[in-house]
């Protein structure tokens, strides 16, 4: 007998991200960060799958296959919008975001 099933189709959208590479002395646990022209391109799906106070989480496959997760700041505005912050304000805590990332990382090296 057929059993019927519910299946997901999910959208996804074309971007072009810039990649800022974040690293952890893997002695000293320095965080260095390094702005580049790299861009990543690939598709983002168009809903997210979490999301917590500040930003929502996305799937997004590079345009050479590797599957990451990306994040988008919810709150952060290029102007003085009520209940937003203003990008360039947030710039400290987006860079914040990125050290505890790499920090973590390096913790999980050769773990996983």
């Amino acid at each position: 007998m057929f059993q019927p099933y519910s299946i997901v189709v999910h959208k996804v959208s074309p971007v072009t991200l810039k990649k800022i590479i974040c690293t952890a002395d893997d002695v000293t646990g320095e965080i260095a960060y390094e702005e580049t022209d790299i861009e990543v391109l690939g598709n983002i799906r168009d809903s997210h799958f979490a999301e917590g106070a500040m930003k929502y989480a996305f799937d997004f496959k590079t345009s050479n296959g590797e599957a990451l997760v990306t994040k988008r700041f919810s709150r952060l505005a290029e102007t003085d919008a009520p209940g937003s912050v203003p990008v360039l304000a947030y710039k400290p805590g987006i860079y914040l975001e990125m050290r505890g990332l790499a920090m973590g990382g390096s913790f999980t090296q050769g773990i996983l």
